[in-house]
């Protein structure tokens, strides 16, 4: 799959289509399609259909449902120029089948060192807890490093992940209720469960066997693994500058965004 089938041309069109539905009010939030107006997806193709990016623009449809994530949830004026910005970040000819999952591993990687730099600054009683979190994101940054090498993983390792991510995920969440750091606790929580959408995602798009009726389920996977990220760095936020859960979440999304880009831009890798 090459992106806008290797053709400039075909890029400038969407380009100076979407600039046009910016100019004439018809790119609008929380609508998919209506025939005149629309979203991200539906201003770009003028029809609701993420799959068809694949045909149309030769770009993957968990790339499109991103896309459309951010509009939907960047601030004004952010999110007027984000559909030009996305499709601008993308060369013609580009081959995007990893761009999704390098940008997951550059986000575990991102919270995982979060968790690293604050390790020291814990309280005692959750030492332990953390302790498990670091090796459990370790594993899973190594299963996203392979995958991106293209080594096969045993089905084994990928159960293994997810039950521990999930059990670590409960664990958080006991402490958030029960323990004295709110906020840095719910951060390790969300921190996890971005672990466990990750790698059933990376599981599901490169050995889709093992997987069984996947239909939408990767770009399902891929919404909630950048909710989940961006909870994790709004609630770290939070517990570190004192700022409003609100404030901290949309700069997170914000930044999230950028990071796409520089994937797209082939500047991540």
């Amino acid at each position: 799959m090459k992106a806008f089938l290797g053709d400039m041309e075909i890029k400038k069109q969407f380009i100076l289509r979407l600039k046009d539905s910016v100019k004439t009010g018809r790119l609008k939030k929380g609508i998919g399609w209506t025939g005149s107006e629309g979203c991200a997806i539906g201003c770009t193709l003028y029809k609701y259909n993420s799959q068809a990016f694949e045909t149309e623009l030769g770009i993957p449809a968990v790339l499109a449902r991103l896309e459309d994530y951010y509009y939907e949830n960047l601030d004004a004026p952010l999110f007027e120029d984000w559909p030009v910005r996305f499709l601008d970040a993308i060369e013609p000819g580009a081959d995007l089948s990893l761009a999704a999952l390098n940008f997951f591993y550059s986000e575990m990687t991102n919270l995982t060192e979060k968790i690293q730099m604050r390790e020291r600054n814990e309280r005692r009683g959750v030492a332990k807890l953390i302790e498990n979190t670091l090796g459990v994101l370790g594993d899973a940054n190594l299963m996203l490093s392979s995958a991106l090498d293209g080594k096969k993983i045993p089905m084994t390792s990928w159960e293994d992940i997810q039950f521990r991510t999930l059990d670590l995920s409960n664990d958080w969440a006991w402490e958030a209720i029960h323990g004295n750091n709110l906020g840095e606790a719910w951060a390790h929580e969300a921190t996890v469960r971005s672990a466990v959408w990750a790698t059933e995602f990376t599981q599901i798009m490169f050995f889709p066997e093992t997987a069984g009726n996947i239909k939408d389920r990767p770009s399902k996977l891929a919404e909630a693994f950048v909710l989940s990220s961006a909870r994790s760095l709004a609630w770290r936020s939070e517990s570190e500058i004192s700022c409003s859960y609100g404030a901290a979440s949309r700069s997170a999304v914000m930044d999230q965004s950028e990071r796409l880009l520089a994937v797209l831009k082939g500047k991540i890798k």
